[in-house]
Parts: C-alpha cells; sequence; structure tokens
C-alpha cells in the first residue's frame, strides 16, 4: 500500500457545513488541484504540497521566526523559503502558519464521525472537496468505504478534471456527486483554466451513467463564466444529464482576496465586480427555460 493510500494532505475540515450537499455536513477539503481558476475562493487547496501563509495582522515584530531560519525567515511565495515550517513552531501569534497536514485514514474518520448525530438527524454526511479531492482518489475511495459502511452520506464534489478508474473506484462509495461547470469552450477553457474541456466533459458524463444523482454548481463570474452563450452551452450539457437533481448558480465574491495575499501570491481579479442579483436571476431563467431546477446560492 503506498503512502498516498493511507495517508492524505488536507487544508480543513468544515464541520457543521450546509453548502456542499444536504443536511448538516463535515466538508475535507483536499490539498492540490490541476485546474487554475483566477477566482478560486480555495487558493490554499491549489498547491499539493503544504504551504507557508502569513497573517500580517498578527505579527509582533518579535523576529523569533528569523532567528530559527538560515534565510531570516521569508514570506510566503519567496524562492529562499525551504517549507521546513520551523518559523510556524517558532510563531508566538501564529502570524504564520503550515496550510497542509496529513492525515492518516483513521484519523480522518474518528474526525469526522465525531459529528455523525448531526448527520442522521439532519440527513446530512459527509463531503470530501478541495482543490481536487480525486487527486487522493485511492484514499477517497477508501474514506467512503468506510463511512457508508458506518451509515454515514457521502458526496464528491469534483472538477471533473480525473475520471478513468480511479473515478469509478471512489463513485462505487458515493451517494452524491457535485460538479462543477465554468467555461464551455475549450479554447478559452484551455486558456483559463490551463487544462482541455473535453476529458472534463467525458469524466461528468461517467458520473452520470453510474447512476448516481447530481448536482451541478457554477460559479457566476463578470466576463468570464456569465456570457449568454456560455450560459447556454452549460444549461444544455446540464440538461443532457440524466441524474441531475439541480443547478446551483453562485455568484462570484472577493472575500478570498486575502488568502491570496497571505500565501504570497497576486489576485487577478481584484477589477472584478461580483454580479448583481438582477444578474443572477438573468442567469439563472437560462436554465429554467430548460426545465432545471435552478437555485441561488443561500436558497
Amino acid at each position: 500500500m503506498s503512502r498516498e493510500d493511507h495517508r492524505a494532505l488536507i487544508t480543513n475540515i468544515q464541520g457543521f457545513s450546509t453548502e456542499d450537499g444536504p443536511g448538516i455536513r463535515s466538508t475535507v477539503f483536499f490539498k492540490g488541484c490541476p485546474l487554475s481558476c483566477p477566482w478560486c475562493h480555495n487558493p490554499e487547496g491549489m498547491n499539493a504540497k503544504a504551504e507557508l501563509i502569513f497573517h500580517a495582522e498578527r505579527c509582533i515584530g518579535c523576529k523569533a521566526c528569523a532567528e530559527v531560519c538560515k534565510h531570516g525567515a521569508p514570506l510566503p511565495g519567496a524562492a529562499e523559503c525551504e517549507r521546513c515550517f520551523a518559523c510556524v513552531d517558532a510563531c508566538p501569534t501564529r502570524a504564520r502558519e503550515r496550510m497542509g497536514r496529513w492525515w492518516s485514514l483513521d484519523e480522518l474518520l474518528t474526525e469526522v464521525l465525531k459529528d455523525r448525530v448531526y448527520y442522521s438527524t439532519s440527513g446530512g454526511g459527509v463531503t470530501a472537496s478541495g482543490g481536487e479531492a480525486m487527486l487522493w482518489g485511492h484514499f477517497v475511495s477508501l474514506f467512503f468505504q468506510q463511512l457508508r459502511a458506518e451509515g454515514v452520506h457521502t458526496a464528491l464534489d469534483t472538477s471533473g478534471a480525473i475520471g478513468g478508474e480511479p473515478l469509478d473506484r471512489v463513485l462505487a462509495h458515493t451517494d452524491l456527486a457535485l460538479i462543477d461547470l465554468k467555461i464551455m469552450d475549450p479554447a478559452r477553457h484551455r486558456a483559463v483554466i490551463g487544462v482541455d474541456l473535453p476529458p472534463i466533459l467525458e469524466h461528468l458524463r461517467q458520473i452520470d451513467a453510474s447512476g448516481i444523482s447530481i448536482i451541478i454548481r457554477l460559479p457566476v463570474v463578470p466576463g468570464y463564466t456569465d456570457g449568454p452563450d456560455n450560459l447556454a452551452a452549460a444549461a444544455d450539457f446540464a440538461a443532457s444529464l440524466k441524474r441531475l437533481l439541480q443547478v446551483e448558480l453562485l455568484p462570484y465574491h472577493r472575500l478570498a482576496e486575502p488568502k491570496y495575499k497571505q500565501l504570497g501570491r497576486p489576485y487577478g481579479l481584484a477589477d472584478v465586480v461580483p454580479p448583481t442579483a438582477e444578474d443572477m436571476e438573468r442567469a439563472r431563467a437560462v436554465f429554467k427555460a430548460r426545465g432545471l431546477k435552478t437555485l441561488l446560492a443561500g436558497e
């Protein structure tokens, strides 16, 4: 058994989540994603390695970090940083933190099963998200298998970037798939998101063919996903899925902008204005015109 079979790098376990499937859930955010969506609201999940983050507002200037670092404790993103995280251990105010912790399968199961009473009373469960959870496909398949044995509902939140046999192994123990649609023009998808669209659509059809119920989620990002042609293409694809339950439209927001600064990365959408309520209703109308149950975030 390889290391990734029984350990996974995770950024966060969000308890009492109500946005990632039915009922009260625990959402497990796995680290690493092959996509490069410029609007990503979980940028800490993009890199598949542990990272340093810096909370400037917590720093008291004590220099304890610099005393334990041969490079003088550079900020996140600096080439000199070796990710030894000695500065994290030395920091008295948690201004420096490690993003990404290794969890064993047993540790993760013990953690999420603490809230099983909330799952059973609310119709909830556990969602594997990210990043891209399918980067840790073997681990997730074992995780879901154990959860199902405990009577816990499982949901996979995926971009569709990874398919084939690894996906089938996870789907065998999955109750619900939350799948993302973004940019539907193949050339623009490649230019903006960095990967090819056709394999993603093929993998999403693989999920549909498995018989698992599907919720499609589409971020409405002005200038990227909100054009009438893109919305129409996304709605047509959604309407072609046999196992679709509903579509959820998620308005772009800038709440993640501080995370990029903490990670030492530029935020490329600082000039993008979030969609208005009218914009969201116009987007919803495109999907409803095809007879699809369509919800806006928070509904």
